[in-house]
Parts: structure tokens; sequence; C-alpha cells
């Protein structure tokens, strides 16, 4: 169970790198780098599994790949933000992953069907990794 002011700082990291996402379409890495080296001190003084942290790295070198496969439809920062978050909520990174990946998807089939959009369009993916924290934060409280 991770507590509030861990909440809050993986959610402001979320928000201030989803709003640089939309704006300039890049993320900056330092930010990537502190949060996850401030998220790897947090483990080491909570004395937590490094699985946790192994879980969270799996993702981000899977976005790496991707970036690989789709060449560069998936962005590398989308990685260092996943290895970011990784390091501070461990292994439900995987969980928050695949909830965003799925609301992606949705979207991107709705502004497709609305014209709103073309097959093409990248959207900005850091968005929808915060909206599937805080979905996931949401659920795990009821």
């Amino acid at each position: 169970m991770q507590s509030m002011w861990i909440k809050c700082i993986v959610t402001v990291f979320l928000f201030f790198m989803s709003v640089e996402d939309v704006k300039s379409r890049n993320i900056y890495i330092a930010p990537c780098i502190g949060m996850f080296f401030g998220g790897i001190i947090l483990w080491i003084v909570q004395k937590n599994s490094v699985l946790e942290i192994v879980y969270g790295v799996l993702i981000a070198v899977l976005i790496c790949i991707l970036n690989k496969i789709t060449g560069g439809g998936v962005g590398l920062g989308d990685g260092a933000v996943f290895l970011a978050i990784s390091s501070w909520v461990g292994k439900s990174s995987m969980g928050i992953f695949l909830v965003a990946l799925f609301i992606t998807g949705a979207m991107s089939v709705i502004l497709v069907l609305m014209k709103k959009i073309s097959v093409k369009t990248q959207l900005p993916f850091v968005p929808f990794i915060l909206l599937a924290y805080v979905l996931e934060e949401v659920v795990s409280c009821l």
C-alpha cells in the first residue's frame, strides 16, 4: 500500500509530464532520471523487494522495443516516464501500462471514427498514463 505522499508525488510528476507531452510532444529525460533515482532511494529506505522495480524496468524495455518496431510511433520518452514511476509504484506499473494502452487504443478508435484524427496521427501517451494511474488509485480505494 502506497502512502498518500507517494501518490501525490507520482500524480504531480505525471501531470507535469503530461502537460509537456501535449504542448511540445517531447519528454524531458532529466526529470524522469531524478524521479527514478528518488524512487530507488525510497525502495532502499523502505527495504522493499527489488523485483518490484524490475517489473517497471521490463515495461520500459518493452516500450523501447515497441519504439523500434513502430519506427518511433511509441516514444522513448514514454519508456523514461514508466521507468521513473515504476521505481515509485512497483509492480502496479504493469497494470497502469495495460490500462493506458487500452484507453489510448479506445480513444484512437473513437477519434478516427469521428474523423477528428487520421489513422497515422500520433497521440501523446503520458496523459493516458496519468489517467490510468488515477483510475488505478480510485479502483484500489473501492
